[in-house]
């Protein structure tokens, strides 16, 4: 898969953040200014999510991160939050920092074992939403200290369930 500006149904952009393979098999890649770019695995072509300005849809043209959660399809934004989308009811909600985040550069997104969504901002730290809908500030990993100014570039959860943060300036 590749760009084709003469064929609408191609990669719409040339530089991309992140890919996703959802548990459906297709194929999700966060482009750089272009939105979300999705190749579906029985249909041909690939479709776009592109900004919404209207707010009833994506949120936002970077696109950093992916997560899967039941029906819903997160997606982390740099400069608008978190959009998700709800394959079964075709709607979307917005979380930003109108809303409990505190900013909207998402650097990237977790769903770990136990259901909890872990959200790493640029210079915002790191949001988590319990399964239960209910929000909070991480500020302390097991041994290391968590502050509001560093950019949670890349977060992953171990067999032990161990949670890794990794950092774009300090590891």
């Amino acid at each position: 898969v590749q760009q084709d500006k003469l064929n609408p149904k191609s990669l719409n952009d040339r530089y991309f953040y992140d890919i996703y393979f959802d548990s459906k098999g297709n194929f999700w890649a966060g482009a750089y200014f272009g939105g979300v770019n999705v190749s579906h695995k029985t249909l041909q072509g690939v479709y776009h999510f592109r900004e919404d300005l209207s707010g009833q849809k994506l949120k936002g043209r970077v696109v950093k991160a992916f997560l899967e959660k039941g029906d819903e399809i997160w997606i982390g934004t740099e400069d608008s939050g978190v959009s998700i989308w709800d394959r079964k009811n075709n709607s979307w909600t917005l979380l930003s920092d109108k809303n409990r985040l505190p900013n909207n550069n998402i650097q990237s997104l977790l769903l770990d074992t136990d259901g909890n969504v872990w959200i790493g901002h640029f210079r915002g730290g790191i949001t988590k939403i319990a399964a239960n809908g209910e929000f909070s500030f991480i500020n302390k990993l097991s041994h290391t200290t968590v502050t509001s100014n560093l950019v949670i570039s890349f977060l992953s959860q171990d067999k032990s369930g161990r949670i890794w943060v990794g950092t774009f300036d300090q590891g």
